[in-house]
């Protein structure tokens, strides 16, 4: 009989230690894509070519080689400022800087490389998307500076959503809510880091409660 009770408490623990850890691989949200494809001056797709993704501030580094279109591929990035190196023998190294992604953007690239040694090296600086086409989100994202910039009511940091397109606010309470493109405020969702910080009774930031 106590054998028996503690083979159900084994089984039941066990149990919970897998649970436990698929709630934790589940919650893991990491949004960011970059994404692109390589070609030389004339416009022919580049095979094999190896592409480098790095993280400046963490030091995380990814590695992969473009396909037989050209093209590569990062998801499941973590909201941050990346760069990546692009490099083939035969051809000049080219290196794109400040690429930082956003909720539902994809960083897409168009690197064109130049003939020349592995030893030459061209440096590009990103600059943001007029238009993103691969997602069907409309929104936009605001700098550090303007964030501290940028005066707010109630300490209430999610007012900063006002100045982004299709937001308005609909309530008077201490911390306001938002339609967005039309929606109903409990349709927002709110990240930390891609971790979804949204309170299930108030549809707003457990941060703020």
């Amino acid at each position: 009989m106590i054998h028996s009770y503690r083979h159900i408490l084994r089984s039941v623990a066990l149990l919970l230690v897998t649970l436990l850890g698929s709630l934790n691989l589940s919650a893991q949200i990491f949004p960011g894509r970059i994404s692109g494809t390589v070609r030389d001056a004339q416009g022919a797709a580049i095979p094999d070519a190896t592409v480098k993704l790095t993280n400046p501030a963490t030091g995380l580094e990814r590695v992969v080689t473009t396909d037989e279109n050209g093209d590569f591929n990062f998801p499941e990035l973590a909201l941050a400022t990346y760069q990546i190196t692009i490099s083939k023998p035969s051809f000049r190294t080219a290196v794109f800087t400040d690429i930082t992604t956003a909720l539902g953007q994809v960083n897409t690239l168009a690197p064109v490389l130049a003939v020349g040694g592995v030893n030459s090296e061209i440096q590009v600086t990103t600059a943001p998307l007029l238009l993103q086409t691969e997602t069907n989100s409309a929104g936009g994202q605001l700098s550090e500076k303007q964030v501290t910039s940028l005066p707010i009511g109630n300490s209430d940091y999610t007012r900063l959503a006002l100045v982004l397109p299709g937001a308005v606010q609909n309530s008077n309470f201490a911390f306001a809510q938002y339609s967005i493109n039309g929606s109903r405020a409990r349709s927002n969702g709110f990240n930390i880091d891609g971790i979804s910080n949204t309170d299930p009774s108030t549809y707003l930031p457990s941060l703020n409660e």
